[in-house]
């Protein structure tokens, strides 16, 4: 088990890997394997990517996160140009079906709401608008509603079972595999 110290070191020099992250503008401390992380990032982004960077570490317990997003110089922007932006990324995705999500923006933190199908798709949605100029922080809220049943996941699981076995290897699924 890492000391406090070696694991804030380790921390440390993690952001400092991270290309995403300004490592000098973030501090960390660390107490019984729970680390801390303060200061301010740059972006929503590189909040994001420290966090990710931290938790990376072996031997980090749990992880706070005291970091504040100051968006430098001319790079503020209003809700309604950040839910634009919001709105017209997600429109673009390729992977996040038209009119599923909906967004909410207060004080450039991003809340996304509504339903999908598949978790990539929720997924995406949030990795899409992480990177957006004036974004705080992502809520991800959307919820995942399957639009089919067992017997068909089931019936095209074994599809494509058969498909990937040998011929000789292949049995339907009907038929009974004991001795007879």
């Amino acid at each position: 088990m890492k000391s406090d110290s070696q694991l804030q070191q380790d921390v440390l020099a993690e952001l400092k890997w991270e290309p995403c992250v300004t490592a000098s503008t973030i501090g960390v401390e660390v107490l019984s394997g729970i680390v801390t992380l303060a200061g301010q990032a740059g972006s929503y982004s590189e909040k994001w990517h420290a966090k990710r960077a931290a938790q990376r570490v072996s031997g980090v317990e749990a992880l706070a996160v005291e970091l504040k997003v100051k968006l430098p110089g001319l790079s503020s922007r209003t809700d309604a140009d950040i839910a634009l932006s919001v709105e017209s990324v997600l429109l673009w995705s390729t992977t996040v079906p038209d009119g599923a999500v909906k967004v909410m923006v207060e004080s450039g933190f991003v809340t996304l709401t509504g339903d999908v199908v598949w978790q990539y798709q929720k997924q995406a949605a949030a990795d899409s608008v992480r990177n957006i100029l004036g974004v705080t922080g992502v809520s991800n809220q959307i919820a995942i509603k399957p639009t089919v049943s067992v017997s068909v996941v089931k019936s095209e699981i074994e599809a494509a079972l058969n498909r990937a076995l040998p011929r000789t290897r292949r049995r339907s699924p009907s038929k009974s595999t004991a001795p007879t």
